[in-house]
């Protein structure tokens, strides 16, 4: 059986896959940061879109995190986390060609963190029920 797209339970398994690849990449001697940030973007959008999903709007067609964010605004929690998740962004593509440099550790860890804590707020949105 497939997962099912409609289901964002099946997006937010998705972004903790990614998310235990960050874990994965960041614990290799030397860290492999590059991976890992690209890593950290995919598992920021997939958790986004698992909302997106849960709350029945359309599915955007962008990997821009900001316009994912927007859509699911207002809200305390990602206004708080939003130039940080924002700014993985450029991870998506960016980063996984040459000519960019690794953003410092403490940056990829601050990502890190806030990856972490909006998987909390999806949690809580998934398990919300949606508005009618």
């Amino acid at each position: 059986m497939l997962p099912d797209p409609d289901d964002p339970k099946t997006w937010l398994a998705k972004a903790v896959s990614d998310s235990r690849a960050v874990s994965q990449l960041l614990n290799a001697h030397p860290p492999l940061t590059d991976a890992a940030c690209f890593h950290i973007q995919q598992a920021i959008e997939k958790s986004l879109k698992a909302v997106v999903v849960a709350k029945r709007l359309p599915m955007p067609f962008t990997h821009s995190i900001g316009e994912l964010l927007d859509l699911l605004r207002p809200d305390a929690t990602l206004d708080r986390l939003h130039e940080t998740l924002a700014a993985t962004t450029r991870y998506a593509v960016e980063l996984r060609y040459p000519g960019t440099d690794s953003p410092p550790l403490a940056e990829v860890r601050r990502a890190m963190d806030a990856m972490e804590q909006l998987f909390e707020w999806v949690q809580q949105q998934i398990d919300s029920p949606p508005s009618a």
